[in-house]
């Protein structure tokens, strides 16, 4: 049947991509920023929004890609943008692409009053998941890194999100100037008890040019030394453990949805029988779902079928599936191809049967006149090689906890896996318990993920 082929041959070829929408603009600069992040005193966010998707066409037009997976609104500060504009960027997108049943759509926020004031109308525009950028609860520590709000301030407007959204995740920073293990515990604690879903804990990294790095240089502020920010990271994972949060890459933690497969049946073991029916409507008519039940009796198969489209996992022999990860920034550590709309975004994505990095100009300014006038603003267009994709592939998969599928790097790369790297390299990290390989995966134990930096120089 030659036209059934075809249909067959041709959702084979589908490509989807994972879509980032950068906002430049800021209220004020934190100390520590060296991210593109401008402070404007107006900006006409009308003709903003209209760059922005004028630069969306473009790519859509020049670009191999049938489906878009995520949506992600960064910054600078997006939640800046008025709910209206956001919900246009939104229906426009779904106009030009298809897109799973469960899009994922998260907009970055800081817990500031001035900010957070449309919780409810960014819902109802279509946003499904909030990022609130933390980054600690100690009022002194806010104040030395510029932050805009205190952390009574955070916490009441996470406590606010929560009454709105299933999916809320937290950025935490450790390593902060004066901060003690007993401060970065405290606000860990704090966090966590307000059930929240999802936590993203980075080392501080002091870069040149910010006013921080100046206030360190010129001995205004102080920061923990190494062994401390050590046991900071210790301290972490002994916390997030203890709560249920589990650790699926080296900087990010998930609560997990716990279930018990038994008699054809899944229970659900907590309370996320609400996150279950947003994912998919259909079980809410056909399960004549009630709120007020907690604990919930779904078919094993349709079960797995929703969940794993929802986590991206087909292992039916997983007993608890981690849900709350985040879809979008797990394909940037599985190198999936994604596009960068905005100033200074970046992509990496398949032109002309080729794999190329993409970014554009960062100033705001020059951006969107260059968009207006041809469409994009590309100042560095990169073909990315076959060293250079392996690379990639090397230092970002073994990021994940769940390291690196060796079938699907053979099939990229078409060559063995023993072929690829070093042995002796190999070899001499396997020995060392610093990393392992076992049906058909190779990860980082739990000693190689605190040495990631070295052990991904000595492999590469």
């Amino acid at each position: 049947m030659p036209e059934l082929d075809s249909i067959i041959d041709k959702k084979k070829l589908r490509k989807g991509v994972y879509l980032y929408i950068h906002w430049p603009f800021c209220r004020k600069k934190c100390s520590y920023c060296d991210l593109n992040s401008h402070v404007r005193d107006s900006v006409d966010q009308e003709v903003w929004i209209e760059a922005i998707l004028s630069e969306i066409n473009y790519w859509k037009e020049n670009l191999p890609y049938d489906f878009v997976q995520t949506i992600f609104f960064g910054g600078g500060t997006p939640s800046l943008i008025k709910p209206k504009y956001i919900r246009k960027i939104i229906n426009h997108i779904k106009s030009l692409w298809e897109y799973p049943d469960y899009l994922e759509i998260t907009l970055e926020t800081n817990p500031s009053h001035l900010e957070t004031n449309s919780l409810k109308e960014f819902r109802d525009s279509g946003i499904n998941r909030i990022s609130f950028g933390v980054q600690s609860l100690n009022d002194e520590i806010l104040e030395s890194i510029n932050r805009t709000h205190s952390g009574q301030e955070a916490l009441d407007h996470i406590k606010e999100g929560l009454q709105i959204f299933n999916n809320i995740s937290v950025d935490v920073m450790y390593g902060l100037p004066n901060q003690s293990i007993e401060v970065l515990e405290d606000t860990l604690e704090r966090l966590i008890s307000t059930g929240i879903h999802h936590i993203s804990i980075y080392e501080l990294t002091v870069q040149k040019g910010t006013l921080l790095h100046f206030q360190i240089k010129e001995n205004h502020l102080t920061l923990p030394d190494d062994d401390k920010v050590f046991m900071f990271y210790k301290k972490i994972m002994q916390i997030c453990k203890k709560h249920g949060f589990e650790k699926y890459e080296i900087s990010n933690f998930a609560k997990k949805l716990v279930v018990k497969v038994c008699d054809q049946k899944v229970v659900l073991e907590n309370n996320d029988v609400d996150r279950i029916c947003e994912i998919d409507s259909e079980i809410t008519k056909s399960e004549n779902y009630n709120k007020d039940i907690k604990d919930k009796l779904f078919s094993k198969d349709k079960f797995l079928e929703n969940i794993n489209s929802f986590s991206g996992s087909s292992n039916e022999s997983n007993k608890s599936f981690c849900d709350y990860r985040c879809k979008h920034n797990l394909a940037y550590w599985t190198s999936k191809p994604f596009l960068g709309i905005g100033p200074g975004a970046c992509s990496r994505v398949e032109i002309d049967g080729k794999l190329y990095g993409l970014e554009n100009s960062k100033i705001p300014e020059e951006w969107i006149l260059n968009v207006q006038e041809k469409g994009s603003s590309l100042v560095d267009k990169e073909h990315i090689n076959f060293e250079k994709d392996f690379l990639e592939n090397i230092m970002m998969g073994l990021r994940n906890v769940d390291g690196i599928d060796l079938d699907e790097l053979e099939n990229r790369f078409k060559s063995k896996y023993e072929s690829l790297f070093n042995k002796e390299k190999l070899q001499q990290l396997i020995n060392s318990k610093y990393l392992i390989i076992f049906d058909k995966r190779m990860k980082l134990t739990e000693s190689g993920l605190m040495r990631y930096n070295a052990v991904c120089k000595y492999l590469t």
